[in-house]
């Protein structure tokens, strides 16, 4: 493989991973918010 297409997959899956962290968060807020009401 190129070393251009291993920095490629490299970085898609350090996105993916943040993209993951975001969506937990997310969730956690909407979870706590919903028991407040």
């Amino acid at each position: 493989m190129d070393r251009i297409q291993i920095a490629q997959m490299d970085l898609l899956s350090q996105i993916s991973r943040t993209f993951r962290k975001d969506q937990r968060k997310r969730g956690k807020k909407e979870i706590s918010q919903n028991q407040n009401d």
